[in-house]
């Protein structure tokens, strides 16, 4: 007798929660699916039906539960468990299925795992019964399988930082191998978000409709831009002229574009100057985030005597301790 189990067809133990086998299902199904197995996409359509098969029963909590009591006598069709409790405790003489019924445990796991029974096909009759479990090899009338979708399939996606911000048209190779889409970026994906393709991820079954790709976007870091939600963040380094005396200065945008900025007079290190608008579009008529300069104020780094004689004669200039707060932090 050729006896498989299915806890171990998923790889999981028999106290496994739901979300494990879950989990597992989907881990081994994307590992086995035929699209991904070219070099022999035989062995990984049988071995991909198996998993399913093991998936169906121990993703269902009801037939799980009677799996566990019954092993597989309790996916044939017609099962009834009141009766084979009966049988198996001696109440009825007349087996699972009937008086008539001459059901064997043995037999059952010949015929269900391809051991040549009168349900045996090309895969072995663990195959023909993925749709409703019930089929000739277990006893009952001939059911035909049911329609199932087709998986979710996730694949990382590299975007450049103004790519993310603008949006754009990529072309890429689907994840599978098979070949390659074409796929809008909208604007302002974020890093770690989803672009769902409907009907691009594995091929539903029996007629069922196929799953979604679903990109997930990888943002380059930009050499001076920053993002926090839809605002955008550019750290601008001026001089002290221009910081005292204020000026203006032509900055990049993220479009790759410029604009010119004021810089107010006495402008101070880490003050934000606010370009509304200019920030990461929200959508078609929800505007955009906004863009924050945010000013650095340079010291000469050369040595100079003369600069230095400035800079002393500017300390004169300072009006108290600057670090004052410090010592006496305002109250809340």
């Amino acid at each position: 007798m050729s006896e498989k189990d299915l806890y171990k067809i998923l790889g999981v133990a028999k106290n496994a929660s739901q979300d494990e086998i879950k989990t597992a299902y989907k881990k081994l199904a994307m590992k086995y699916h035929p699209d991904r197995n070219p070099d022999d996409p035989k062995a990984a359509e049988e071995r991909f039906k198996e998993i399913a098969v093991a998936h169906e029963v121990l993703g269902d909590a009801d037939k799980r539960k009677l799996y566990d009591e019954f092993g597989t006598a309790a996916l044939r069709a017609g099962f009834d468990a009141e009766k084979a409790r009966a049988y198996r405790w001696g109440g009825q003489s007349g087996g699972f299925g009937g008086a008539d019924a001459g059901f064997d445990i043995g037999s059952l796991f010949e015929q269900f795992f391809g051991g040549g029974g009168r349900g045996a096909n090309p895969f072995g009759s663990i195959f023909s019964g993925m749709g409703g479990m019930g089929n000739d090899a277990f006893g009952g009338r001939t059911q035909g399988p049911r329609p199932s979708a087709g998986g979710d399939v996730e694949a990382t996606l590299e975007l450049d930082f103004t790519e993310a911000i603008q949006g754009t048209t990529r072309e890429i190779r689907h994840p599978s191998g098979t070949g390659t889409l074409k796929v809008n970026i909208p604007s302002g994906v974020k890093e770690g978000g989803r672009i769902r393709l409907r009907g691009k991820g594995q091929a539903g079954r029996n007629g069922g409709p196929a799953g979604d790709l679903l990109l997930i976007p990888k943002i380059r870091k930009h050499p001076f831009f920053s993002r926090e939600e839809d605002d955008i963040f550019l750290e601008l380094p001026i001089t002290l002229k221009e910081a005292y005396l204020g000026a203006q200065i032509e900055i990049p945008t993220p479009d790759g574009g410029a604009l010119q900025l004021k810089i107010p007079p006495n402008s101070q290190t880490g003050q934000k100057l606010r370009l509304r608008g200019k920030g990461v579009p929200k959508g078609k008529n929800d505007g955009a985030g906004d863009l924050f300069v945010v000013l650095k104020v340079l010291v000469p780094k050369k040595q100079d005597e003369r600069l230095k004689d400035l800079i002393l004669a500017m300390d004169d200039f300072y009006e108290g301790d600057p670090r004052a707060e410090l010592h006496n932090p305002p109250k809340a």
